[in-house]
């Protein structure tokens, strides 16, 4: 199975991009280690991953999860485990594999992302 990390500004959150469906939904949102109300079942994946001391919200997209963790904890077991915890639920026999993560746009780039979001913009009082 191959992955992809995205860190994010908040270093308490982690994303990890998939090549494998987990979920048909748009997106599932879990906020503690247990179900609560009328939450439907959820995967056992994720079940797995708030047993991982530091893990507070799990989120899970068609083809990524999202980890929030404690402030205190740190990365680097979290993620050996997540990583664990998603292929031993899917294929134990398909191997871990990180890939590159797409390239960060350039400053040059940017700046033309900018220039057309000003060429689209509008003043809502004229509106």
């Amino acid at each position: 199975m191959r992955y992809c990390i995205e860190y994010h500004p908040n270093p308490d959150c982690m994303t990890i991009h998939l090549d494998h469906i987990l979920t048909k939904n748009m997106i599932e949102s879990y906020d503690s280690p247990e179900p609560y109300g009328s939450e439907v079942a959820r995967p056992s994946f994720v079940t797995d991953i708030f047993q991982i001391n530091g893990v507070e919200k799990v989120w899970v997209k068609s083809y990524s999860i999202g980890i929030v963790k404690g402030s205190v904890f740190e990365w680097d077991e979290i993620r050996t485990r997540t990583l664990s915890a998603i292929q031993s639920n899917f294929d134990p026999t398909d191997p871990m594999v990180e890939v590159r993560p797409a390239k960060s746009p350039t400053e040059a780039e940017l700046r033309h992302i900018e220039g057309l979001r000003g060429m689209f913009s509008f003043d809502p009082d004229l509106v």
